[in-house]
């Protein structure tokens, strides 16, 4: 699937849907990791917990930032980073602005999360988000 196809398609209430489901599966997994074994419990999975609770955090935040605007396509250029842009010599005496790297769609990181919530003045305190 192209890039450009995958931004007009951004499903923002899909964001939404997995973020619940992670964050469920994290209680659910600290609940078992609480659990004495015979109980079905087990201590490993509060690992699970922590990295479900985290990743369901992420996706509302960014559920949260592709909710701050009405079209599907600037939602998604909000979500997805955009490529690394480089200038490159255009062979007579001037630049060209190319995109370098892999163009493979990836969403988001908790840096760029923080700037986006900036620039929307959304208020989170990240100082909790960094104990997470």
């Amino acid at each position: 699937m192209s890039e450009k196809r995958l931004i007009s398609e951004l499903d923002s209430n899909k964001l939404r849907e997995n973020a619940l489901t992670s964050i469920r599966l994290g209680a659910e997994d600290f609940e078992r990791s609480r659990r004495a074994p015979a109980d079905g419990g087990d201590p490993a999975r509060a690992l699970s917990a922590v990295r479900n609770l985290f990743a369901g955090v992420l996706l509302l935040f960014k559920y949260k930032i592709a909710t701050c605007v009405d079209n599907a396509a600037d939602a998604a250029a909000l979500i997805f980073m955009p490529p690394e842009v480089w200038p490159h010599g255009d062979g007579e005496g001037g630049i060209e602005w190319l995109p370098v790297g892999k163009f493979k769609s990836i969403t988001i990181d908790v840096g760029t999360i923080q700037k986006r919530f900036q620039a929307f003045g959304i208020e989170v305190d990240w100082k909790v988000i960094a104990k997470l």
